[in-house]
């Protein structure tokens, strides 16, 4: 039985990898270039960006089809999210690589399942980070510490990333980190830590959100929107 499972898990993983050039062109290239530990995340995650771009791209889908679809699958998302049967079915007869990737999101799904991401911090950059009140917020949602980085971290990110593709194709050996170490400082000053006695209010708004979404289009809610919103005004208060 293990045997088989291994099997099954190693064609699936040999199917996002036979997928990524077949469905992108200057990315494959730069992915490839990555650390081994950091390839396949984030070749799983370029793939998950291109199954939603395949939804919303798609010329033959209605825009409120669309959005029902994407809905559908960032609730796969979630820990213990549903599987891609409406996807499926909508792509089961495809006419494109991107469509058969879409068609068959659920190995994707299950290669991002088994990835060993358990986010302990987050290293915020851009106008936002420049606000203590968005960095505490985006602390208390994710319920992880977040700790700006100071300058322009896109820009500085995309310098380094050169920087260090350069060094590969002229047999240089420094990993990423060792070239970035020198140059992304983070404001440590600034770090905001989760408060604990925001976290079930933050929750239960995300839930509240996706009830008052699905209400609105007339798709059966697993949560009654009113109730959460009664459940909701009471944890504010009590927090007060």
């Amino acid at each position: 039985m293990a045997s088989a499972t291994q099997a099954h898990q190693a064609s699936e993983r040999e199917f996002c990898e036979g997928m990524l050039p077949k469905v992108s062109r200057t990315f494959a290239v730069c992915i490839r270039l990555l650390p081994d530990d950091l390839e396949h995340a984030v070749l799983v995650a370029y793939l998950l960006c291109r199954v939603a771009d395949t939804i919303e791209d798609s010329p033959y889908l209605e825009p409120c089809e669309r959005t029902r679809l994407l809905e559908a699958f960032g609730r796969c998302l979630d820990p213990e999210g549903a599987d891609a049967a409406l996807l499926r079915d909508t792509f089961e007869s495809v006419s494109s690589d991107e469509e058969l990737l879409a068609r068959e999101a659920d190995t994707v799904l299950a290669e991002f399942r088994r990835l060993p991401v358990e986010p302990t911090v987050i290293h915020l950059t851009g106008g936002l980070s420049r606000a203590p009140s968005w960095c505490q917020t985006i602390a208390d949602v994710f319920e992880v510490e977040t700790v700006p980085v100071a300058g322009e971290g896109a820009a500085l990110g995309a310098a380094i990333h050169a920087a260090w593709v350069w060094g590969r194709e002229h047999g240089g050996a420094a990993s990423l980190a060792e070239i970035a170490e020198p140059f992304v400082v983070l404001n440590e000053r600034r770090r905001a830590r989760p408060r604990a006695r925001y976290a079930e209010s933050c929750r239960m708004q995300q839930r509240l959100y996706v009830a008052l979404s699905e209400r609105a289009r007339g798709i059966a809610t697993r949560d009654d929107p009113f109730e959460l919103r009664a459940r909701l005004t009471a944890l504010v208060e009590a927090t007060r």
